[in-house]
C-alpha cells in the first residue's frame, strides 16, 4: 500500500561553507592519524621522547578540531539570514563563536596532555636529585668486560662508595659506565677506576650521568614547565565542546530532536 511506503529521507543540501567544512574536517582527520601514529611510534622507539609526546599530542588536537568543523558542517545548510543586515551580524558572531570553540578544544586537551607528561617525566628526573654530587669511590669498581673487549657504555658498579647529600655523608652504590668509571688498565692489564666520580643520588643508588640519562623514561620533564594555564586545557576543552553543541551554523538548520 502506499500508505506503508516510506518517503525517503529529506536531508537539507550543504551549502558552500558546509562544503568547505567537510573538507577541512576530512584533512585534519587525516593528519591527525598520521601524527598520532608517529608519536606512539617515537615515543617507543626513539629517544628524545618529549619531542614524540608534542607530535602525539599535535595529532590530538588536529583530530579535536576535525571532530569539531565535523559538527559544524552537519549545521551548514543554505541560509537567508545575509538578506538582512541584523540578521547577518548575528550570523558572523555566531559563526565566529563556533569556531573560537573549535579552537579552544583542539588546544585545551593538547596541553592538558603535555602538562601530564611533563609532570610524569619530572618525577623520572627530579628523583635523582637536581644537583649531581661528588661521590668518593672507596672500594673496587666491577665490570662485565675488561681489556679490549670493554665497550665505553659497558656497565660499571661499584659497591663501596660514598657522598655528601643534604649535608649528611650517604654510603651505597655506584653505577656508571665503563667510560665514565675506568681510567685505564694496570700493569697486569686489569682496569683501574677514578677515585671520585660526579654522580646523581636516588636513595642509596648513584647514577653517572650517562647512566641516569638512560634510566629516564625520556626527556618529558621539560613540558612540566609549560605555563600553569596548561591545567584549564581540560575544562577549557569541555567548555568549547558545549559551545559548539548549542550553537548552529544556519539558523535555518533544524534542530536535533
Amino acid at each position: 500500500m502506499k500508505d506503508a511506503e516510506q518517503s525517503p529521507k529529506n536531508d537539507p543540501p550543504k551549502s558552500f561553507s558546509g562544503k568547505v567544512l567537510e573538507t577541512a574536517a576530512g584533512v585534519f582527520f587525516l593528519v591527525a592519524v598520521l601524527a598520532v601514529l608517529t608519536g606512539i611510534g617515537g615515543m617507543l622507539l626513539a629517544s628524545a621522547r618529549y619531542v614524540w609526546v608534542v607530535v602525539f599530542a599535535a595529532g590530538v588536537a588536529g583530530a579535536l578540531f576535525g571532530g569539531m568543523l565535523s559538527l559544524i558542517e552537519e549545521s551548514a545548510v543554505p541560509t537567508g539570514a545575509w538578506q538582512d543586515a541584523s540578521r547577518a551580524a548575528g550570523l558572523l558572531v555566531t559563526r565566529a563563536f563556533m569556531l573560537v570553540a573549535a579552537v579552544a578544544v583542539a588546544a585545551g586537551m593538547p596541553f592538558f596532555i603535555l602538562k601530564i607528561a611533563g609532570y610524569i617525566g619530572a618525577y623520572h628526573t627530579e628523583s635523582f636529585g637536581a644537583r649531581p654530587v661528588a661521590v668518593t669511590i672507596s672500594g673496587s669498581c666491577d665490570t662485565s668486560r675488561s681489556g679490549p673487549l670493554a665497550a665505553g657504555d659497558d656497565p660499571v658498579t661499584c659497591d663501596d662508595v660514598t657522598w655528601t647529600a643534604d649535608g649528611r655523608s650517604v654510603s651505597g652504590e655506584l653505577r656508571g659506565t665503563f667510560n665514565e668509571l675506568i681510567s685505564g688498565v694496570d700493569k697486569d692489564g686489569h682496569p683501574t677506576q677514578v677515585d671520585t666520580a660526579r654522580a646523581y643520588a636516588r636513595g642509596n643508588t648513584a647514577y653517572t650521568p650517562k647512566k641516569a640519562h638512560q634510566r629516564k623514561p625520556g626527556s618529558t620533564a621539560r613540558l612540566k614547565h609549560l605555563t600553569m594555564w596548561a591545567w584549564a586545557g581540560l575544562p577549557l576543552t569541555v567548555a568549547g565542546a558545549m559551545v559548539g553543541v548549542s550553537l548552529r551554523w544556519s539558523p535555518e538548520a533544524p534542530k536535533e530532536p
